[in-house]
């Protein structure tokens, strides 16, 4: 059985960075829903209005305004409810405290945005293709 994506909060401040990654999607051929959370309080607010309804995944930007994704996860990771949504990190830093830290918060996993727009997607292709065939229980 794979995994339902057809719910991915997508928690980025730069709409160009939205584009590329709905433009990535469309051309893996993923037509379901991507919500969006311009920074990381966005995100918990989103998340606390639809407890009912919780995204399948998260992808976290980490360099945002007023929350950026380190305090984001820290605060999804105090939630015993929201800490069970696997959460990917998609962000240019390669600073390796900034990796550290993350996967302190126990993330599924970490992307350095590639410029390139080939690379992009097939990074993009990889995680969708993961994620759809890994087995994740979030009840």
């Amino acid at each position: 059985m794979t995994n339902d994506l057809s719910y991915i909060l997508y928690v980025e401040d730069s709409k160009l960075e939205i584009m590329r990654f709905k433009m990535a999607l469309e051309t893996n051929q993923y037509t379901n829903k991507v919500e969006i959370a311009m920074n990381g309080e966005e995100g918990l607010t989103f998340l606390n209005k639809n407890r009912h309804h919780l995204p399948k995944i998260i992808v976290l930007d980490l360099k945002m305004p007023i929350m950026n994704g380190l305090e984001f996860l820290e605060q999804i990771k105090k939630d015993p409810t929201l800490q069970r949504i696997p959460t990917i990190i998609l962000t240019t830093s390669e600073n390796e405290k900034d990796i550290e830290k993350c996967y302190h918060y126990q993330i599924a996993g970490y992307f350095a945005k590639p410029f390139g727009m080939k690379a992009y997607n097939t990074m993009v292709e990889r995680i969708i293709t993961y994620w759809r065939f890994s087995r994740v229980i979030l009840s």
